[in-house]
Parts: C-alpha cells; structure tokens; sequence
C-alpha cells in the first residue's frame, strides 16, 4: 500500500509518511472489532463490514504487509547513512521489545483467565486457566513461541523475522527480485514441506514472512520512486477479483459465478490454498488485489488521511504495538462483559465503539507524548 503522491523528499531520512500511518490505524481498528467479534460468539456484525467481508483474506494480512512496508520505508535511506550494523542493532532491539510486549499482554490476559476460572464467565474466553500449572504451560508455550495463547500469535512473525530484515533490505536495495526469488524460496518450501509448517496454531512464520518481505521491497521501491502508476486494467482486474472475494465470503451466489463461489466457499474449509496458519496462496492473491485497489484509492484521495477525521487512526498508526497489545486485552474484557449484557447487535456494537474509543484516547496520549518528547529534543 504506496503513499500518496508528494510524500517523499530527497533528505535521506524520509518524511512521515501520513497515509501509512492512517493505513496502519485502520488495520489496528479492524484487528480489534474483528477480535470482539470472534470472541462474542454469539453474535456476527463486524466480520461483514470489515476486511474479512471482502473475502478470502483480512486484517493480518494488511497489517503483516505495512509492517515490513514500514521497515522499507524507514530504514532503506538509514541503513545507507548509518550502516549495516546500525541497522541490525536496532532491529535486534525492536525484536526485543517485541517480545516483551507479547509476554507482558501474555501474563495479563493469562491472569484475567485465572481470575474467573471459578464463575461461568470462564467459557468466554478463549483461554481457559483453572490451576497454577495451566497458568504457567500458557506463559511457557508463549515463551517459546510454540503455542501463543489467543490474540498475541501474529507478533511471533515480527519477533523471528525481524533480526533479518537489515540484510534482507541490503540484498533488495540491490537486486530487488533476487530478494523476491529469496523469499519464495522460503515461502514455497514451507508450503511442501510439513517439517516447516507450524502445524494449527498460530502463524507460521517461514510462510508469513513472505509478505513481510514484499512489504520491504514496496517500501524500499517507495523511497526511491515515490510516484507510481497503476495500469487501469490491472486496478480493474483487482476491483474484480475483491468482488468475488465479497461474494464469496457473503454467500452471495450470481448466476455465472455460482459454481466458482460454491467451489471457493467449500475449498476454504480445507484446502492448503486458502490456510490461515501457513498464508495460502489465494490469500495472497486476494490481498495482492486489496493492496492495489487500497493504493490506487490512497494516490486518488491523498489529503484524505490529512483531515481531521482520519487523525484517531493516524495517531493510532504511529503507536501500533502498545495499541494492538491493548486491543488483545480489550478484547478479553469484552467478552466477559457481554455476558452481562443482551444478546444482541446493539450489545456487540456498543462493546466495540467503546473498546475503539480507549484506544483512541489511548492513542492520543501516546501521540502527545511523543509530540512533547521530540519538542524537548529540538531545544537541547
């Protein structure tokens, strides 16, 4: 997902770059709902109207991809002005905080769990602890990245590939498709051999790091060439396979595409193509199609990310690991509220708009913060 035009200047370090940041936020807000959504069984609302109702892939996906965008973005003008080693150090170091974010998230939803283990309201919540030696196989298995419990999974793939993101970027600013080629390979093996899968739990990160991987290279490629043009035909040809996605996931079935949807929806229960856990290929096409309807729409609409309603998921962008880690627990602590409230759409909304409303005060506090903190630096 490029940036809009105009965003990049010849300093080596690049600017902000707004529309990734709003793209960022979104993504973060679709994680959250997606996440009630899931966790509150009983009802469906969000699922719909979110990127999981545009079909075969969804929010992981968007926000696997702009992290490594991110990666290229930033640090393809640093690593030529600080080196190498520089680079790798402060990747080693993100990599870290990564992971301690993930255990920290760990132990309080793991504690949430154990706090109600004795009432009813144990059973919503996909993690169950009843004993001290569940507590600690939770936080064991966490540890090793081996079985993380619900909602922190996806950071195991930032948190292996990540420390190998520097020399990656080092063989892409060179030869961008040996880069690629790499990352296939890699891909492509842990698609043939189950030895690589990281079986149902999880994200398995051989497979994953794939759109990492293109991420950087997007970035990279943005940097240096910040104004890009779609082939009409080729958005197009996106804008069609994102409908049938829709169709698809809706159960919508037309008249000429009726066998193909019903072969889809049934496909996706059980074939490798549309895997979750190891990035199947159809999922990969069809966010390829989301990306590039996304950037066209982004290079269409530049300023949009600029007005005061995109601010929330701006500020949102540019803090996405506090706030996705706040999301995970936010998401628990719906889940056991909705067992005091209705069964009902209403309940499932009012649930969301106020888990959505503390990450964006949550947000704006971080934001602040920030704003404060590089206006210190600026007078020293």
């Amino acid at each position: 997902m490029g940036p809009g035009p105009a965003t990049a200047n010849s300093s080596p370090e690049p600017s902000r770059l707004v529309s990734l940041d709003f793209l960022r936020g979104l993504v973060l807000t679709f994680v959250l709902v997606d996440h009630i959504d899931d966790l509150i069984a009983d009802q469906e609302f969000f699922n719909r109207w979110t990127l999981k109702g545009l079909g075969l892939s969804d929010a992981a996906e968007a926000f696997v991809f702009l992290a490594g965008f991110t990666f290229g973005w930033v640090f393809s003008p640093r690593i030529e002005r600080l080196g190498l080693l520089a680079c790798q150090r402060r990747a080693m170091t993100r990599s870290f905080v990564i992971y301690g974010a993930m255990m920290a998230t760990t132990l309080l939803v793991a504690a949430l769990a154990w706090s109600i283990s004795r009432t009813s309201l144990v059973f919503r919540l996909p993690l169950t602890i009843t004993t001290p030696a569940m507590f600690s196989e939770a936080i064991r298995e966490t540890a090793m990245l081996r079985e993380p419990v619900w909602g922190v999974a996806i950071l195991v793939i930032y948190i292996v590939v990540l420390p190998l993101l520097p020399l990656f970027l080092q063989l892409a600013r060179r030869t961008p498709a040996a880069a690629i080629g790499l990352s296939l390979v890699i891909y492509t093996s842990s698609q043939l051999s189950p030895a690589l899968s990281a079986g149902d739990a999880g994200f398995n990160p051989l497979a994953w790091q794939l759109l990492v991987a293109l991420g950087v290279v997007a970035g990279h490629v943005a940097v240096t060439r910040p104004r890009m043009r779609w082939n009409r035909t080729f958005v197009i040809g996106a804008g069609v396979v994102v409908i049938v996605g829709m169709l698809v996931a809706r159960g919508v079935s037309l008249p000429a595409l009726g066998e193909f949807t019903a072969w889809v929806g049934q496909q996706q229960r059980s074939s490798p193509l549309f895997s979750k856990t190891n990035l199947g290929l159809a999922r990969i096409i069809h966010f390829a199609a989301v990306a590039i309807v996304t950037t066209w729409a982004v290079q269409r609409w530049p300023s949009f990310p600029e007005t005061r309603w995109a601010r929330p998921f701006v500020w949102s962008g540019r803090h996405s690991l506090p706030l996705f880690c706040l999301g995970v627990i936010l998401a628990y602590v719906c889940a056991i509220a909705s067992a005091f409230l209705p069964s009902h759409p209403v309940s499932l909304f009012v649930l969301a708009a106020d888990a959505f409303l503390v990450q964006v005060v949550a947000a704006w506090f971080l934001e602040r913060r920030r704003v404060r903190r590089h206006a210190l630096a600026g007078t020293h």
